[in-house]
């Protein structure tokens, strides 16, 4: 089975062949050594990986923030790759 926006803030994944199936995980982490103070800026990483059994194609990540707390400066919330390799 393809994850889900609710199981790993994925938005689609295609399956592949029977026992070859991916599993991806995602991680959001603040820049390294940025404290997150309230009205300052702050950068965030996404670091995305297959660590299933075969790959990964048409896969989307989207991240929302909440519009009335955050305002992007610069970059994208959201990424797209047609593949990701096991």
């Amino acid at each position: 089975m393809a994850p889900t926006r609710s199981q790993r803030g994925i938005d689609s994944c295609s399956p592949t062949a029977a026992g070859r199936a991916p599993s991806l995980q995602v991680l959001r982490s603040p820049q390294k050594y940025d404290v997150l103070v309230e009205n300052r800026n702050f950068t965030v990483h996404y670091h995305v990986l297959n660590v299933g059994g075969g790959p990964a194609f048409d896969v989307t990540l989207t991240d929302e923030w909440p519009a009335d707390s955050f305002t992007l400066l610069e970059g994208a919330p959201s990424g797209k790759w047609a593949l990701l390799p096991r």
